[in-house]
């Protein structure tokens, strides 16, 4: 196993962190000084960092249906419930966050490798959402068809063009209507604050799916164990 991996493995760092530490000279295998090429056995080699040895923990992949009120924080602010508390490991990280008043999957991990892969931009990683919207507008269909505009071309939020999205009416009765919308990134409260624009509330916002990993009947609250390829 490339000593990268095993530092990452072993949850020191991700694998480009762990190569820093390598560059450095802050990592031994066997007593000597490691180099980015080497190879070590895991049930074998001694590795240490800074003269703390380590070795590979287990790594685990969660899917998680989170509440509605709860936090997607390991940081507990003014008494509110957050995502480790549904968990008894609490070296996990968060992987695509949904605010307080949303619900709906999300990805746990201790994993930084797998981590950084799901939240960075740059893997153009789909992410599914059921929402649910009533309008004051006097022409609902009018405000509702606008909406669908700014997500399908994109618009300006925090002085940053948002990227063409997908969008599907589901239903619509009066003023309120049912939309699937498929993402390709997550600025802050992007969903919401686009709806906004052409005078629509969101009264319900469910993520259902990351990339081919999906909700599923996953009870709110509850969680499972995903194998990261699938």
């Amino acid at each position: 196993m490339r000593i990268n991996k095993y530092l990452s493995l072993a949850g020191v760092a991700s694998r480009r962190k762990s190569e820093e530490l390598i560059t450095s000279g802050r990592v031994l295998i066997d007593g000597v000084v490691a180099k980015l090429s080497d190879n070590v056995d895991p049930d074998k080699s001694s590795v240490s960092v800074d003269g703390c040895k380590i070795k590979p923990k287990s790594l685990v992949y969660y899917v998680f249906n989170k509440p509605l009120g709860v936090v997607c924080s390991t940081i507990r602010q003014s008494g509110e419930k957050i995502v480790l508390d549904y968990f008894s490991q609490k070296d996990l990280i968060i992987c695509g966050r949904l605010d307080k008043d949303s619900e709906g999957l999300i990805l746990l991990t201790n994993d930084g490798d797998y981590a950084n892969f799901i939240m960075h931009p740059s893997y153009d990683h789909e992410k599914e959402y059921i929402v649910n919207v009533r309008t004051k507008s006097k022409n609902p269909s009018e405000a509702f068809a606008y909406a669908m505009k700014l997500f399908v071309c994109g618009h300006i939020l925090d002085s940053k063009k948002t990227r063409p999205a997908k969008i599907f009416l589901k239903s619509q009765s009066g003023n309120k209507a049912e939309f699937r919308i498929v993402l390709k990134q997550g600025m802050n409260r992007q969903i919401r604050r686009t709806f906004e624009k052409s005078e629509i509330i969101v009264e319900s916002l469910q993520r259902v799916r990351i990339n081919d990993i999906k909700l599923g009947d996953l009870q709110s609250g509850r969680s499972r164990k995903v194998d990261k390829s699938k």
